[in-house]
Protein backbone atom coordinates (compact mmCIF):
# COMPACT_ATOMS: atom_id res chain seq x y z
CA UNK A 1 0.00 0.00 0.00
CA UNK A 2 1.41 3.51 -1.02
CA UNK A 3 -0.77 6.50 -0.27
CA UNK A 4 1.18 10.09 -0.54
CA UNK A 5 -1.24 12.44 1.23
CA UNK A 6 -4.17 11.32 3.96
CA UNK A 7 -6.83 14.20 4.45
CA UNK A 8 -8.19 13.75 8.31
CA UNK A 9 -11.22 15.52 9.47
CA UNK A 10 -11.44 15.28 13.53
CA UNK A 11 -15.13 14.96 14.73
CA UNK A 12 -15.19 17.81 16.93
CA UNK A 13 -13.55 21.26 16.85
CA UNK A 14 -11.02 20.45 19.92
CA UNK A 15 -7.67 20.10 20.61
CA UNK A 16 -8.00 16.52 22.63
CA UNK A 17 -10.57 14.84 19.70
CA UNK A 18 -7.98 16.06 16.62
CA UNK A 19 -5.43 14.56 18.11
CA UNK A 20 -7.30 11.22 19.30
CA UNK A 21 -8.46 11.22 15.31
CA UNK A 22 -4.75 11.74 14.21
CA UNK A 23 -3.18 9.16 16.33
CA UNK A 24 -5.68 6.25 15.54
CA UNK A 25 -4.96 7.53 11.48
CA UNK A 26 -1.65 6.88 12.35
CA UNK A 27 -1.96 3.39 13.74
CA UNK A 28 -3.85 2.32 11.14
CA UNK A 29 -1.75 3.90 8.61
CA UNK A 30 1.35 1.67 10.45
CA UNK A 31 -0.36 -1.04 10.31
CA UNK A 32 -0.99 -1.21 7.00
CA UNK A 33 2.60 -0.20 6.28
CA UNK A 34 2.12 2.65 4.64
CA UNK A 35 5.49 4.00 3.27
CA UNK A 36 4.87 8.06 3.32
CA UNK A 37 2.12 9.86 4.66
CA UNK A 38 1.28 13.89 5.42
CA UNK A 39 -1.60 14.04 7.76
CA UNK A 40 -3.93 16.69 6.84
CA UNK A 41 -6.03 18.17 10.13
CA UNK A 42 -8.84 20.20 9.34
CA UNK A 43 -10.05 22.60 11.67
CA UNK A 44 -13.42 24.47 11.40
CA UNK A 45 -13.51 27.29 14.08
CA UNK A 46 -10.26 27.49 15.61
CA UNK A 47 -7.14 29.63 14.98
CA UNK A 48 -4.39 27.21 15.52
CA UNK A 49 -1.08 27.46 13.10
CA UNK A 50 0.93 24.66 11.21
CA UNK A 51 2.84 22.09 13.35
CA UNK A 52 5.65 20.34 14.05
CA UNK A 53 6.68 16.75 12.78
CA UNK A 54 4.46 14.26 14.80
CA UNK A 55 7.64 11.65 15.93
CA UNK A 56 6.74 7.63 14.96
CA UNK A 57 6.97 5.86 17.72
CA UNK A 58 10.09 3.51 17.94
CA UNK A 59 7.84 0.55 18.33
CA UNK A 60 6.76 1.25 14.96
CA UNK A 61 10.02 2.07 13.11
CA UNK A 62 10.51 -1.10 10.87
CA UNK A 63 7.01 0.36 9.12
CA UNK A 64 7.73 3.94 7.83
CA UNK A 65 10.77 4.70 5.85
CA UNK A 66 9.44 8.44 5.96
CA UNK A 67 8.77 11.19 8.30
CA UNK A 68 4.99 12.31 9.45
CA UNK A 69 4.04 15.29 8.96
CA UNK A 70 0.86 17.30 10.65
CA UNK A 71 -0.68 20.05 8.77
CA UNK A 72 -3.05 22.09 10.79
CA UNK A 73 -5.12 25.06 8.97
CA UNK A 74 -7.75 27.50 10.28
CA UNK A 75 -11.03 27.66 9.05
CA UNK A 76 -9.68 29.88 6.06
CA UNK A 77 -8.84 26.60 4.32
CA UNK A 78 -12.32 25.42 4.23
CA UNK A 79 -13.40 27.89 1.69
CA UNK A 80 -10.30 26.54 -0.61
CA UNK A 81 -12.07 25.00 -3.36
CA UNK A 82 -11.01 21.20 -3.43
CA UNK A 83 -9.50 20.64 -6.69
CA UNK A 84 -6.99 23.72 -5.55
CA UNK A 85 -5.84 21.59 -2.49
CA UNK A 86 -5.11 18.88 -4.43
CA UNK A 87 -2.80 20.99 -7.27
CA UNK A 88 -1.07 23.04 -4.33
CA UNK A 89 -0.52 19.82 -2.21
CA UNK A 90 1.11 17.76 -5.29
CA UNK A 91 2.88 20.98 -6.23
CA UNK A 92 4.59 20.78 -2.66
CA UNK A 93 4.81 16.95 -2.88
CA UNK A 94 7.72 15.05 -3.48
CA UNK A 95 6.21 12.20 -4.77
CA UNK A 96 3.59 14.89 -6.92
CA UNK A 97 5.60 14.06 -10.26
CA UNK A 98 4.07 10.17 -10.27
CA UNK A 99 1.57 9.68 -12.45
CA UNK A 100 -0.05 7.28 -9.87
CA UNK A 101 -0.19 10.48 -7.30
CA UNK A 102 -3.62 11.48 -5.89
CA UNK A 103 -4.83 13.29 -2.81
CA UNK A 104 -6.86 10.44 -0.97
CA UNK A 105 -9.72 12.40 2.02
CA UNK A 106 -10.65 10.26 4.71
CA UNK A 107 -12.32 10.54 8.30
CA UNK A 108 -11.04 7.57 10.69
CA UNK A 109 -12.86 6.97 13.39
CA UNK A 110 -12.30 5.09 16.19
CA UNK A 111 -14.90 3.60 19.24
CA UNK A 112 -17.64 4.19 16.68
CA UNK A 113 -19.78 1.35 15.23
CA UNK A 114 -19.80 2.04 11.33
CA UNK A 115 -22.31 -0.19 10.62
CA UNK A 116 -25.54 1.77 10.87
CA UNK A 117 -23.70 4.48 9.31
CA UNK A 118 -23.53 1.95 6.54
CA UNK A 119 -26.84 0.76 6.57
CA UNK A 120 -27.77 4.06 5.94
CA UNK A 121 -25.67 4.38 3.15
CA UNK A 122 -27.05 1.51 1.02
CA UNK A 123 -30.64 3.23 2.37
CA UNK A 124 -29.68 6.48 0.44
CA UNK A 125 -28.14 4.68 -2.28
CA UNK A 126 -31.60 2.61 -3.51
CA UNK A 127 -33.62 6.38 -3.04
CA UNK A 128 -31.32 7.64 -5.25
CA UNK A 129 -31.41 4.80 -7.99
CA UNK A 130 -35.58 4.80 -7.58
CA UNK A 131 -35.34 8.84 -7.83
CA UNK A 132 -32.98 8.76 -10.95
CA UNK A 133 -34.79 5.89 -12.87
CA UNK A 134 -38.21 8.18 -12.57
CA UNK A 135 -35.88 10.99 -13.74
CA UNK A 136 -36.90 13.07 -11.02
CA UNK A 137 -34.53 15.92 -9.56
CA UNK A 138 -33.98 14.46 -5.89
CA UNK A 139 -30.66 15.17 -4.80
CA UNK A 140 -28.98 13.16 -2.69
CA UNK A 141 -24.80 12.64 -1.50
CA UNK A 142 -24.69 9.63 0.12
CA UNK A 143 -20.52 8.99 1.50
CA UNK A 144 -18.51 6.03 1.22
CA UNK A 145 -18.44 3.74 4.01
CA UNK A 146 -15.60 1.38 4.93
CA UNK A 147 -16.74 -0.78 7.92
CA UNK A 148 -13.05 -1.94 9.70
CA UNK A 149 -14.43 -3.59 12.78
CA UNK A 150 -17.09 -3.30 15.69
CA UNK A 151 -15.67 -0.07 16.55
CA UNK A 152 -13.67 1.84 13.58
CA UNK A 153 -13.47 2.52 10.23
CA UNK A 154 -12.98 5.18 7.53
CA UNK A 155 -15.65 7.48 6.21
CA UNK A 156 -15.10 9.26 2.82
CA UNK A 157 -15.85 13.52 3.82
CA UNK A 158 -17.71 15.54 1.43
CA UNK A 159 -15.46 18.64 0.02
CA UNK A 160 -16.45 21.80 -0.66
CA UNK A 161 -18.89 22.08 1.96
CA UNK A 162 -19.08 23.63 5.45
CA UNK A 163 -21.42 23.08 7.87
CA UNK A 164 -24.56 24.76 8.85
CA UNK A 165 -23.52 26.11 12.53
CA UNK A 166 -20.02 27.18 10.61
CA UNK A 167 -22.31 29.75 7.97
CA UNK A 168 -24.20 30.99 10.88
CA UNK A 169 -21.28 31.61 13.41
CA UNK A 170 -18.81 32.86 10.56
CA UNK A 171 -20.87 34.97 8.37
CA UNK A 172 -24.01 36.29 11.04
CA UNK A 173 -26.50 36.39 8.06
CA UNK A 174 -29.30 34.93 7.60
CA UNK A 175 -29.39 32.15 4.82
CA UNK A 176 -31.09 34.39 2.36
CA UNK A 177 -28.56 36.46 2.37
CA UNK A 178 -25.75 33.72 2.77
CA UNK A 179 -26.99 32.50 -0.69
CA UNK A 180 -27.02 36.34 -1.89
CA UNK A 181 -23.59 36.60 -0.88
CA UNK A 182 -21.94 33.87 -2.22
CA UNK A 183 -23.89 33.36 -5.19
CA UNK A 184 -25.48 36.70 -6.31
CA UNK A 185 -27.87 38.86 -7.06
CA UNK A 186 -31.89 36.59 -6.37
CA UNK A 187 -32.43 37.04 -10.54
CA UNK A 188 -29.14 36.26 -11.34
CA UNK A 189 -28.50 33.06 -13.37
CA UNK A 190 -25.74 31.87 -10.47
CA UNK A 191 -28.14 32.21 -7.69
CA UNK A 192 -31.24 30.70 -9.53
CA UNK A 193 -28.57 27.62 -10.33
CA UNK A 194 -27.78 27.18 -6.53
CA UNK A 195 -31.74 27.81 -5.51
CA UNK A 196 -32.66 25.13 -7.87
CA UNK A 197 -30.05 22.44 -6.62
CA UNK A 198 -30.89 23.72 -2.75
CA UNK A 199 -34.88 22.94 -2.99
CA UNK A 200 -33.85 19.35 -4.85
CA UNK A 201 -31.67 18.69 -2.48
CA UNK A 202 -33.83 19.70 0.72
CA UNK A 203 -36.50 17.79 -0.30
CA UNK A 204 -34.55 14.90 -0.88
CA UNK A 205 -33.14 15.06 2.48
CA UNK A 206 -36.74 15.45 4.04
CA UNK A 207 -37.97 12.76 2.76
CA UNK A 208 -35.37 10.73 3.35
CA UNK A 209 -35.50 11.74 7.15
CA UNK A 210 -39.70 11.41 7.20
CA UNK A 211 -38.97 7.80 5.94
CA UNK A 212 -36.33 6.13 7.70
CA UNK A 213 -37.31 8.40 10.54
CA UNK A 214 -33.82 10.05 10.58
CA UNK A 215 -33.43 12.29 13.84
CA UNK A 216 -31.15 14.65 16.03
CA UNK A 217 -30.82 17.37 12.77
CA UNK A 218 -28.81 19.97 14.33
CA UNK A 219 -26.85 22.81 12.50
CA UNK A 220 -23.87 20.53 13.13
CA UNK A 221 -24.72 17.83 11.29
CA UNK A 222 -26.27 19.55 8.12
CA UNK A 223 -23.88 21.09 5.04
CA UNK A 224 -23.52 23.44 2.34
CA UNK A 225 -21.87 22.96 -0.73
CA UNK A 226 -20.04 25.51 -2.32
CA UNK A 227 -23.01 24.71 -5.12
CA UNK A 228 -25.85 25.27 -3.16
CA UNK A 229 -26.82 21.36 -2.21
CA UNK A 230 -27.56 20.67 1.54
CA UNK A 231 -26.07 17.51 2.58
CA UNK A 232 -26.90 15.61 5.46
CA UNK A 233 -24.19 13.22 7.73
CA UNK A 234 -24.39 11.34 10.76
CA UNK A 235 -27.21 9.01 10.30
CA UNK A 236 -26.79 7.76 14.01
CA UNK A 237 -30.13 8.46 15.01
CA UNK A 238 -33.17 6.60 12.83
CA UNK A 239 -35.47 4.42 13.10
CA UNK A 240 -36.27 2.98 16.26
CA UNK A 241 -33.39 4.86 17.64
CA UNK A 242 -33.86 8.31 19.31
CA UNK A 243 -31.63 10.83 21.23
CA UNK A 244 -32.45 10.44 25.08
CA UNK A 245 -32.71 14.11 25.87
CA UNK A 246 -35.42 14.10 23.14
CA UNK A 247 -39.42 13.31 23.96
CA UNK A 248 -40.49 13.76 20.38
CA UNK A 249 -38.91 14.49 16.99
CA UNK A 250 -40.34 16.65 14.23
CA UNK A 251 -40.62 14.65 10.46
CA UNK A 252 -38.00 16.51 9.30
CA UNK A 253 -36.20 19.72 9.90
CA UNK A 254 -37.55 22.50 7.69
CA UNK A 255 -36.89 25.84 9.11
CA UNK A 256 -38.77 29.14 8.40
CA UNK A 257 -35.15 30.63 7.72
CA UNK A 258 -35.10 27.63 4.86
CA UNK A 259 -38.48 28.47 3.92
CA UNK A 260 -37.33 31.82 3.39
CA UNK A 261 -34.52 31.17 0.83
CA UNK A 262 -37.23 29.74 -1.52
CA UNK A 263 -39.39 32.43 -1.34
CA UNK A 264 -41.48 31.56 1.46
CA UNK A 265 -44.90 29.68 2.19
CA UNK A 266 -47.08 31.98 0.54
CA UNK A 267 -44.46 33.15 -1.85
CA UNK A 268 -44.44 32.48 -6.19
CA UNK A 269 -41.05 33.80 -6.47
CA UNK A 270 -39.37 31.79 -8.53
CA UNK A 271 -41.43 29.07 -7.74
CA UNK A 272 -39.33 27.71 -5.47
CA UNK A 273 -41.35 26.81 -2.52
CA UNK A 274 -44.11 25.07 -4.62
CA UNK A 275 -41.30 23.10 -7.27
CA UNK A 276 -40.22 21.90 -3.39
CA UNK A 277 -43.58 20.46 -2.43
CA UNK A 278 -44.27 18.65 -6.23
CA UNK A 279 -40.72 17.07 -5.36
CA UNK A 280 -41.89 15.89 -2.20
CA UNK A 281 -45.03 14.35 -3.45
CA UNK A 282 -43.68 12.92 -6.40
CA UNK A 283 -40.69 11.54 -4.41
CA UNK A 284 -42.76 9.91 -1.75
CA UNK A 285 -44.78 8.41 -4.67
CA UNK A 286 -41.63 6.68 -5.95
CA UNK A 287 -40.37 6.07 -3.09
CA UNK A 288 -43.62 3.66 -1.80
CA UNK A 289 -43.56 1.94 -5.74
CA UNK A 290 -40.75 0.23 -4.05
CA UNK A 291 -41.09 0.58 -0.36
CA UNK A 292 -40.93 -3.57 -0.67
CA UNK A 293 -37.23 -3.21 -1.68
CA UNK A 294 -36.67 -1.21 1.34
CA UNK A 295 -38.18 -2.71 4.08
CA UNK A 296 -36.72 -5.69 2.61
CA UNK A 297 -33.24 -4.90 3.23
CA UNK A 298 -33.88 -3.37 6.51
CA UNK A 299 -35.42 -6.70 7.78
CA UNK A 300 -32.74 -8.53 6.52
CA UNK A 301 -30.35 -6.77 8.78
CA UNK A 302 -33.12 -6.49 11.67
CA UNK A 303 -31.73 -10.54 11.73
CA UNK A 304 -29.93 -11.04 14.86
CA UNK A 305 -28.78 -7.24 14.39
CA UNK A 306 -27.71 -5.49 17.71
CA UNK A 307 -27.61 -1.93 16.36
CA UNK A 308 -29.08 0.27 17.64
CA UNK A 309 -31.72 1.39 15.11
CA UNK A 310 -32.92 -1.88 15.19
CA UNK A 311 -33.17 -2.60 18.79
CA UNK A 312 -36.96 -2.32 18.92
CA UNK A 313 -37.50 -5.68 17.17
CA UNK A 314 -40.90 -6.06 15.66
CA UNK A 315 -42.34 -2.54 15.80
CA UNK A 316 -39.01 -1.52 13.17
CA UNK A 317 -40.63 -2.35 10.07
CA UNK A 318 -44.12 -1.93 11.00
CA UNK A 319 -43.30 2.45 11.54
CA UNK A 320 -41.30 2.17 8.42
CA UNK A 321 -43.87 0.87 6.66
CA UNK A 322 -46.18 3.83 8.02
CA UNK A 323 -43.65 6.36 6.27
CA UNK A 324 -44.72 5.00 3.34
CA UNK A 325 -48.48 5.25 3.54
CA UNK A 326 -49.64 2.68 1.02
CA UNK A 327 -52.87 2.95 1.96
CA UNK A 328 -53.27 6.53 1.37
CA UNK A 329 -54.46 8.08 -2.01
CA UNK A 330 -52.42 10.45 -4.01
CA UNK A 331 -54.26 13.21 -2.59
CA UNK A 332 -54.50 12.00 0.93
CA UNK A 333 -50.08 12.07 0.52
CA UNK A 334 -50.23 15.59 -0.54
CA UNK A 335 -52.36 17.16 2.12
CA UNK A 336 -50.23 15.34 4.73
CA UNK A 337 -47.27 16.88 3.38
CA UNK A 338 -48.82 20.18 3.15
CA UNK A 339 -49.70 19.46 6.90
CA UNK A 340 -46.42 18.04 7.82
CA UNK A 341 -44.15 20.26 5.74
CA UNK A 342 -45.78 23.72 6.88
CA UNK A 343 -47.67 22.71 10.51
Amino acid sequence: MYINTICVSPALDLPGMAGRTRDTALSACLQDNVLCVTFTVLYSSMEIKPSNHYLCPASHSHCIKAMFVIQVYTCTVLKEPWEDKVKRIRESSPYGHLASWRLLAVIVKCGDDLRQELLAYQLLCMFQKFWAEEKLSLRLRPYTILVLSDDSGTTEPIVNTCFLHQIKKNSKMSMLEYFIREFGDKNSEEFLTALRKFGESCAAYCLICYIIQVKDRHNGNILFDNEGHTIYIDFGFMLSSSPRYLGFESPFKLTQELVEVMGGENSDVHLMFPYFKILLLKGLLVAREHSEKIISLVEIMSSGSNLTCLRAGALVLPALKNGFHVNMTEEQIQAHLDWSSLG
